[in-house]
């Protein structure tokens, strides 16, 4: 384990664990709602503690994949304004940010690649993707 002034960091096969010395932990690594448990119950193995969780909460989900198509980013800008809030700097990112307010944000890249960010449930990611395809549907990208 790393130890810093207010965190201490544990890794275990594919999780990776920040306790805060306040009681919160974060951990990453999960790849499933399934492996939300694995996770918990390794961490609790991990510092040799009875497993007492009684409920978590999902604070982030990402998730990413490609629309297999390329895309204008600046034709995509004009179009996703009335869906999303848009936010782009390309002298300093490669994307553009389409943010759905209590609900996520979806970075769309020029490749037709797209990672989603900030959801905190399954149903939140599946409605982004879903407005970012029907948009880009609509508007002839796909």
């Amino acid at each position: 384990a790393d130890q810093y002034p207010n965190f201490t960091v544990f890794k275990c096969n594919s999780f990776s664990y920040i306790a805060y010395h306040c009681g919160h932990i974060n951990a990453t690594g999960i790849t499933s709602i399934p492996d939300c448990s694995r996770a918990i119950e390794t961490f609790y193995d991990l510092v040799n503690l009875p497993n007492v969780y009684s409920d978590f909460v999902i604070d982030n989900i990402t998730a990413s994949g490609s629309f297999e198509k390329k895309l204008s980013l600046s034709r995509l800008i004009s179009v996703c304004n009335d869906t999303f809030l848009v936010s782009y700097n390309f002298d300093r990112f490669a994307g553009v940010c389409c943010h759905v307010e209590k609900c996520g944000t979806i970075m769309m890249f020029s490749t037709g690649k797209y990672s989603i960010i900030g959801c905190r449930s399954l149903e939140q990611v599946e409605k982004i993707f879903s407005l970012m395809k029907n948009n880009l549907q609509e508007h002839g990208f796909l």
